[in-house]
């Protein structure tokens, strides 16, 4: 077992080169989904990985606007994890930008949009 790692990490740029590729693209084209939908969403962006924390904005998304963008997330087969799963609260969610195809990623994240969209308040608190 031992040797076979060995083996593998000397040759760790050359198996993982693609992977790296693929990741790095994928944060690109999340990166700008996030900078288009900044009216309802925000992030840090991550530094390392291949998943991120994404942040339901306070202004446009109450209790209510938040389980309804998951009820559509989830019918829509939508796989992101409600942040309550890894000790956050529900206005938190995590989106994988590094494992899935490109495509998907893009549909994913063209269906998303929608659904930020058509769950928001149409007006933000302080027009309230």
């Amino acid at each position: 077992d031992e040797f076979v790692a060995s083996k593998v990490l000397d040759k760790e740029d050359e198996i993982f080169k693609s992977r790296r590729i693929h990741s790095i693209k994928g944060l690109e084209i999340t990166k700008k989904w996030v900078e288009q939908n900044n009216q309802f969403i925000n992030w840090i962006e991550p530094k390392a990985g291949a998943l991120c924390c994404i942040k339901l904005n306070e202004e446009r998304f109450t209790k209510s606007n938040i389980d309804e963008f998951y009820s559509i997330s989830k019918k829509a087969e939508i796989q992101i994890a409600i942040g309550e799963w890894f000790g956050a609260s529900k206005r938190y969610f995590r989106l994988g930008f590094g494992y899935m195809e490109i495509e998907k990623l893009d549909l994913t994240l063209n269906k998303l949009s929608k659904i930020l969209i058509s769950t928001a308040s149409k007006k933000q608190k302080n027009e309230i």
